[in-house]
């Protein structure tokens, strides 16, 4: 099969422009995302799990097949849990946890370790939800 030089482009430019794409998705999807359940309008998570996989992280990303987006669940320097949404208030990206705070790679909004705004477009701060600890068990309230 012969090529002309323009289908030539063309088709490298199309397996380029393909890859650049995957690329990005798998990227996206780096990000560990833990199980937990749902029971009602609670998403739980064992405390033990959370200790064991927390590490050097400032936070876990905990979601469930039920839920459309992932929590971010942080235990602060006093030990109070704080369980935020992972979805930026601009236009819905998935955030990642950096460090001691919280970034979208989509349009570059910023978040402080606590959700709120410190670098735009977004001018929302992160929904933060209710966290109790109940027999071992981590309880967000999604309501």
């Amino acid at each position: 099969m012969s090529y002309t030089r323009r289908k030539f482009i063309k088709l490298v430019s199309a397996g380029i422009g393909s890859g650049l794409i995957g690329g990005g998705i798998i990227g996206c999807a780096t990000a560990t995302v833990y199980q937990g359940s749902i029971h009602g309008s609670v998403l739980e998570y064992p405390l033990a799990e959370f200790n064991a996989n927390l590490g050097e992280n400032y936070g876990l990303l905990v979601s469930s097949f039920d839920l459309k987006d992932a929590i971010i669940l942080i235990r602060d320097t006093e030990g109070e849990f704080l369980a935020l949404s992972a979805r930026c208030t601009h236009q819905g990206c998935q955030v990642k946890v950096k460090k001691q705070s919280f970034r979208c790679s989509c349009h570059g909004s910023a978040y402080d370790g606590f959700g709120n705004v410190t670098r735009g477009p977004a001018q929302k701060r992160l929904r933060s939800f209710p966290v109790k600890i109940i027999d071992g068990i981590i309880k967000i309230d999604l309501i």
